[in-house]
């Protein structure tokens, strides 16, 4: 993994279906926002918002389309931070991907509890495109921010993983029958 602080720019990472639904609108306020910093934003997935929408984004941001799978983890591999500024969604996936391979996430609360706000990433409040765009600003005049949650993500991700996951069932179902 590559150290943000030597490499500008910062390197954020969207990965999944580029639509309203995921708040991309919302990330591209913030690139907007940012766009004197030296941040990127890599825009990666499926498009599905108007060519129009897609020129309008700012310099700093660029949209990639689809990926495989193969792909995603270069990606990942790539990034100094995800983010998932979604409005709606049950429980992003990608975002304990994105802790496995070290990356701190930015999400908002409407993805399932995940992130531990301050310690793996930040939780912002969802259509809240200052909000988002000072929690990536913060790992740029905190880099040691940056290191210290990639090592609390990579933890986090443990916590997913199926071993625990059958872990925490059989204890469950140990309780259950006492």
């Amino acid at each position: 993994r590559r150290e943000a602080s030597r490499h500008p720019p910062l390197r954020v990472l969207f990965l999944g279906r580029v639509i309203l639904r995921k708040g991309i609108q919302h990330l591209m306020e913030a690139a907007k926002l940012l766009r004197d910093e030296p941040v990127h934003f890599d825009v990666v997935g499926p498009i599905g918002i108007s060519d129009d929408a897609v020129k309008s984004a700012p310099s700093n941001m660029t949209f990639h389309g689809r990926a495989n799978r193969d792909q995603a983890g270069a990606w990942y591999q790539q990034a100094d931070i995800f983010v998932l500024p979604t409005l709606s969604d049950g429980f992003a996936l990608t975002q304990i991907e994105a802790m496995a391979h070290g990356l701190p996430v930015i999400a908002t609360p409407n993805c399932g509890e995940v992130v531990t706000d301050g310690v793996d990433g930040f939780i912002v409040p969802p259509r809240d495109a200052i909000s988002l765009a000072k929690a990536v600003h913060r790992y740029l005049v905190e880099p040691e921010l940056l290191n210290v949650q990639r090592v609390a993500a990579l933890k986090k991700s443990e916590q997913f993983k199926l071993g625990h996951l059958v872990e925490k069932i059989l204890s469950l179902e140990a309780e259950l029958r006492r």
